[in-house]
């Protein structure tokens, strides 16, 4: 494959182009509507912080305490923004529009990495520029863009080349990851695995193993440390105490009260706010974020570990939800006429109606959603190909077998709560082997034994 071929270098511009002319589509006659490129409440909580960056309070809240909910590397491209735009969000987002179509490119290199085949690399480029999922978030105030832009870049050199060099600098891409979304640590145990599964010398595969460390903790290790001497822990946010308690332990309740969801949650926080006032008596101080984020996981570690078939049950709804749930939820959500009131007698049939026949405010969201879905299942078909393939194609097999880790990592640490944004990360794999699943099913039919 050459990239840098004359053909290549037009087709990459076209699509350049008609992934700028997707979203802008989106961004003008959706997204930049109303309140539909927020979501609540993430993006007022990175609002609030940048809005404290750029008047130099540092990474606070909006109280002016030390921000510890949420990861500094959004905030830190809002504050950016502000500063060339003033507090212009519409002009930011059209920032981040256009550094979206970057996604594209990116996923025709790494098609091409990994396959070295101009067709698989095009068919994916081609579905990544007209991808529902992102065109809607390449104009929300949310992380997603951002984060998959360093995420692919992570994955093109990691999988190019295993020199001490790229692998290092591997590491430094997937350690700016780590401070937009918490999942590089997750990212870097695999990545280590597969190096350490390589056919090479014990001492090389250490080496190796060290650059990548090396790499991530050069970037991610101020944070850490800045964490640390507020409050005398290493972590990187304090999110999954309240995420578990308010989800997780939340959904295992549900199953054993019979109860609703409205009515469980409440309950849940009120415990926790109590079990702080308990502690905060106890060491005679207000607690800081750190201890009251340790406190919400106990409380939910406590009641998952009570219920261990219903917290199985749950995790496995949760993560059939982000296998099968659809981008065009989120501006449904805040683009319908009302909030959707689900219970526990709402059947399968209702939620479906809702995605094939919406109210919405405005039109434009409707054939969005029936091109999602019809891309969705070419994806998905696609994949369920490639799959079929990896069986009989040992150049296809191994490519599974050095990706499908990351996969069923991400799949996996939605457990706590799915959603199809959660799978935004290994999208560009699914786009991919769907494109390397459909070019063999065609080889298949035209009796061509060498596609690939």
């Amino acid at each position: 494959m050459t990239i840098g071929s004359k053909s290549n270098v037009k087709f990459l511009i076209f699509i350049f182009f008609l992934s700028f002319i997707f979203r802008a589509v989106i961004f003008m006659f959706l997204i930049n509507k109303d309140d539909n490129a927020w979501i609540y409440p993430d993006s007022a909580q990175y609002y609030s912080t940048a809005v404290n960056v750029v008047h130099g309070n540092g990474f606070t809240d909006e109280q002016g305490q030390p921000q510890m909910y949420r990861l500094p590397g959004y905030p830190m491209f809002l504050a950016a923004g502000m500063k060339l735009f003033g507090d212009n969000t519409t002009a930011i987002l059209w920032l981040q529009l256009l550094l979206s179509c970057l996604i594209p490119l990116l996923v025709f290199l790494l098609a091409g990495v990994l396959f070295h085949n101009d067709i698989i690399a095009r068919i994916a480029a081609v579905i990544a520029a007209v991808h529902v999922g992102f065109g809607i978030y390449a104009g929300m105030i949310s992380t997603e863009t951002l984060f998959l832009i360093f995420f692919l870049l992570f994955f093109i050199v990691f999988f190019r080349g295993k020199s001490l060099k790229s692998l290092f600098l591997a590491g430094m891409v997937l350690g700016i990851a780590s401070l937009i979304r918490p999942v590089g640590h997750y990212t870097l145990a695999v990545s280590s695995v597969l190096l350490l599964f390589e056919r090479a010398s014990c001492m090389a595969r250490a080496k190796k193993m060290c650059c990548l460390s090396a790499g991530w903790l050069l970037i991610i290790l101020p944070w850490l440390v800045r964490n640390f001497l507020l409050t005398g822990a290493l972590f990187f946010h304090t999110l999954p105490g309240h995420h578990f308690l308010q989800y997780s332990a939340a959904y295992v309740v549900m199953e054993r009260d019979h109860s609703e969801y409205g009515d469980v949650r409440p309950v849940l926080l009120a415990q926790w706010d109590d079990a702080i006032k308990k502690q905060e008596a106890v060491v005679g101080r207000p607690l800081h974020d750190y201890e009251r984020c340790a406190i919400a996981e106990s409380l939910a570690v406590n009641i998952m570990k009570q219920h261990p078939w219903y917290t199985i049950k749950t995790a496995g709804i949760q993560i059939l939800k982000t296998c099968c749930s659809l981008y065009t939820a989120q501006p449904l959500l805040s683009d319908a006429y009302q909030w959707p009131q689900y219970t526990k007698d709402t059947s399968l049939c209702t939620k479906i109606k809702r995605f094939l026949l919406p109210q919405v405010h405005h039109t434009l969201l409707i054939p969005l959603i029936y091109w999602e879905i019809l891309l969705f299942i070419f994806m998905i078909m696609g994949f369920m190909f490639f799959c079929c393939a990896s069986l009989f194609n040992t150049k296809i097999l191994r490519v599974a077998y050095t990706t499908f880790p990351y996969i069923f990592l991400f799949i996996i640490i939605t457990l706590g709560y799915g959603c199809a944004r959660l799978r935004f990360p290994i999208e560009p794999l699914i786009i991919i082997f769907s494109g390397a699943g459909w070019l063999w099913m065609y080889g298949l039919m035209q009796r061509k034994k060498n596609i690939f």
